[in-house]
């Protein structure tokens, strides 16, 4: 019987699982209408200097893109729709928790209705994935029965055309007011929805306990077409596999995912996983051992990341959401135009906020705690990224994340570092671009600082950052242009050995209107500002009205390596620490 329990104890359990998910429902409720307007959290946002996100009622907030649907107009549609499905009892569903729906619930699907109505009852059991192969509605109420799902698929319900119709895109498909949760003694697994070429994908104000709730992918990617090893410099994956080469009209194109809950129950599951998609937005959820992320094909160099070729996500809008409990926070590969605003990231084993291989995206807003790599990243060629606004507050705890989920380490997890570049391959011209602006970065553990984490950049701009025992040493070798200006950095720990609290390599370097302030005295060899010269390039230095109340030791420009072929150095009005230069010429 595969662990199956008897009719009884299937009732018993089908009964406490609708009172679980009732108090979920309600308690979701509450503490997003807490979070929302003015809660616990509220006065973080407002210390952070951010607007509190929009209230629960509110169809949407003002940096809604003007491509997304209205969400006022989209739920009113939804249930109007609602008074027009058709109850699935009419297709021989028993919705006692006992008896297996699976094959009404795909009757209803081919019987060509355009909405269907999952009733009251102790459950809809579903033993196994069913298919959707055109538009309708799949759609819940406050009233409406539990899916308990038994199944061994990666989803319950499986979106897609006829397998190799690579071209060809189901359009239409609303999920609303589900509810559907793992059966008690088998570990969380599965999908409420996988949607491959797929048009105007909607998943609202749904409920998940031990289920994830989508995976938006690509039948291209399905069949194995997509391989980055087919990729060069000059090659493009996607095109190789299919894609077109000069429009992105063959990509998944609009999603709203939109007030759902979704609770997997132990490390982890997703709110949304997006491949080869456009115009996606993902509001207001709440994901608990759940994150967000996108994929938008390989972002190494040589394996579709170079900055040439089309991106494969475009136009996504992410935003007042909470994760929590997985390896990352929200995270992608090869995106454009994204904007990650006002989400909460907390307890995550890798990054909070990362952009990979990403062009022409920003964070804003953000609230990340306690994250085992970076607060806020960037990895492979990263251009015309902004962060801004930004609350990052790290105290050492999530390096033991990784042993606490009972998962392995990604990277070398220390739950320091608020800041992170990673370059990973490209490491020449301008395929790195990434500005921190107006962030706050906070390290609160007992003992030690906060850190930062350079890579090669083109261009590093930190403007405006309030810095609380957190260092900012970016240097690596032979980067372009670091800018830190009108930044605050305040150290009130004990330094237990030599630092930098500012550093960098880059052939160009401005530090230039920082505040600089340190409670304690710093250890023999620290430096407030250190200016490593490149080796053996031109160099420029500019490191004026800095203001500085420490008990320092001086302001060091290093010079290593060969002599650089032209040194351009101006230092001046920084208070009364002394410069010194050290030669290390070969």
């Amino acid at each position: 019987m595969d662990g199956f329990l008897s009719g009884g104890a299937h009732r018993d359990r089908a009964v406490r699982q609708e009172r679980l998910l009732k108090r979920l429902w309600t308690g979701w409720s509450a503490d997003r209408r807490k979070f929302l307007a003015g809660g616990a959290l509220a006065s973080g946002w407002l210390a952070m200097g951010c607007q509190s996100p929009a209230s629960e009622t509110a169809g949407q907030t003002s940096d809604w893109p003007d491509w997304a649907p209205d969400l006022d107009k989209h739920y009113a549609a939804v249930d109007r729709q609602s008074s027009q499905a058709v109850d699935l009892r009419e297709f021989g569903a028993i919705v006692d928790g006992v008896a297996d729906d699976t094959q009404a619930v795909q009757r209803a699907i081919d019987s060509g209705v355009k909405a269907v109505m999952i009733p009251p009852g102790r459950g809809l059991r579903m033993t196994g994935s069913v298919t959707i192969r055109s538009g309708m509605a799949i759609l819940g109420n406050d009233h409406a029965a539990p899916i308990i799902w038994e199944g061994r698929d990666r989803q319950a319900f499986l979106v897609q055309p006829v397998e190799e119709m690579f071209d060809v895109f189901v359009e239409d498909i609303v999920f609303d007011r589900v509810k559907i949760l793992r059966r008690e003694g088998l570990s969380p697994s599965g999908h409420l929805v996988t949607a491959r070429n797929v048009k105007n994908l909607t998943v609202t104000r749904c409920v998940t306990e031990g289920v994830s709730l989508c995976y938006l992918s690509h039948l291209r990617r399905l069949a194995g077409l997509y391989k980055r090893k087919n990729g060069a410099e000059n090659v493009d994956p996607a095109t190789v596999a299919g894609f077109a080469s000069d429009h992105t009209r063959d990509l998944n194109d609009f999603a709203l995912i939109a007030d759902n809950h979704i609770d997997y129950g132990k490390f982890h599951g997703v709110v949304i996983r997006f491949n080869f998609a456009k115009h996606v937005v993902v509001f207001r959820n709440r994901g608990t051992f759940a994150n967000i992320s996108w994929w938008g094909g390989g972002a190494r160099r040589g394996e579709g990341g170079e900055l040439q070729f089309l991106r494969r996500v475009k136009h996504c809008y992410i935003a007042d959401n909470f994760v929590s409990g997985a390896i990352g926070g929200i995270y992608g590969n090869n995106g454009e135009n994204v904007t990650v605003a006002r989400n909460i990231v907390k307890d995550v084993t890798d990054a909070g906020v990362d952009f990979e291989g990403c062009i022409d995206c920003i964070a804003y807003e953000n609230r990340v705690i306690n994250v085992g790599n970076f607060g806020l990243a960037t990895f492979f060629a990263a251009k015309n990224i902004i962060f801004r606004d930004n609350y990052v507050e790290q105290n050492g705890d999530a390096a033991t994340l990784p042993e606490r989920y009972g998962k392995g380490r990604i990277g070398n997890p220390q739950g320091k570092f608020v800041v992170g570049l990673r370059s990973s391959g490209f490491s020449d011209g301008d395929s790195v671009d990434v500005t921190f602006r107006r962030n706050n970065f906070v390290w609160s553990g007992d003992a030690g600082l906060g850190a930062c984490l350079g890579s090669f950049f083109g261009s590093l701009r930190f403007e405006e950052n309030q810095f609380e025992n957190v260092l900012c040493d970016v240097r690596y070798f032979r980067t372009g242009r670091l800018t830190v200006v009108d930044n605050r950095f305040r150290f009130t720990k004990t330094m237990a050995e030599p630092v930098n609290l500012i550093a960098g390599s880059a052939g160009v370097v401005e530090i230039t209107g920082n505040t600089i302030e340190v409670e304690g005295a710093m250890p023999a060899g620290s430096n407030l500002i250190l200016r490593e010269l490149p080796r053996p390039r031109n160099s420029q230095t500019r490191i004026t009205s800095n203001r500085l109340a420490a008990q320092a030791r001086s302001m060091v420009i290093r010079m290593t390596g060969k002599p650089a072929l032209r040194t351009a150095v101006q230092i001046e009005d920084n208070g009364s620490i002394p410069v010194v230069v050290e030669n290390e010429l070969t």
